[in-house]
């Protein structure tokens, strides 16, 4: 399930639409200088599209922010987004825009690119299981398959950094 999860973010971060990634890009920057100047919007339910719930409530679960949710973002969804999932985000997309889209091909979870790509491919993978390492999913996961909270203790709290200092996820 995780694994299905990864390519299809994989898939969302490298071969995207570079406009509407800019787009996305300016509102999120705007909101967070708006933030910053006049804090929290009071309303922002009032923007709150059935979409944008289901994924707001995703990552309330797990912590881990998704690129699915990058097409339903503009100037008044992005008001809806906690200020953890804002800047999630935000890091996401400037990850994205450090390199143009190019198309990934995969089978499961054996990942091509052309060659010029392939240390952005290997870049996105580590942001990714860096991403995993941080978030609650597992929490999320085994909540969900027990129907009722669970907490997993974290063996490890610099994980993330080890993840994205690594010279290779993928070979």
């Amino acid at each position: 399930m995780v694994d299905a999860w990864v390519l299809r973010a994989m898939h969302r971060r490298c071969n995207y639409d570079r406009r509407h990634i800019e787009y996305v890009s300016e509102c999120l920057e705007a909101e967070l200088n708006t933030r910053r100047l006049f804090g929290q919007p009071e309303n922002p339910e009032e923007f709150l599209t059935p979409k944008v719930a289901y994924y707001l409530e995703q990552h309330r679960r797990s912590t881990l922010a998704d690129a699915v949710i990058l097409p339903h973002l503009d100037q008044a969804t992005v008001t809806c987004l906690s200020q953890e999932h804002l800047e999630a985000i935000h890091k996401m997309v400037q990850g994205m825009l450090r390199h143009k889209p190019f198309e990934l091909v995969t089978i499961h979870d054996d990942y091509k690119a052309h060659p010029n790509n392939c240390n952005q491919v290997r870049w996105q993978y580590r942001e990714i299981m860096a991403e995993i390492a941080e978030s609650n999913l597992l929490d999320d996961l085994l909540s969900q398959l027990y129907e009722e909270p669970v907490t997993f203790n974290k063996l490890s709290f610099n994980l993330p950094e080890q993840i994205r200092e690594g010279a290779y996820a993928l070979g």
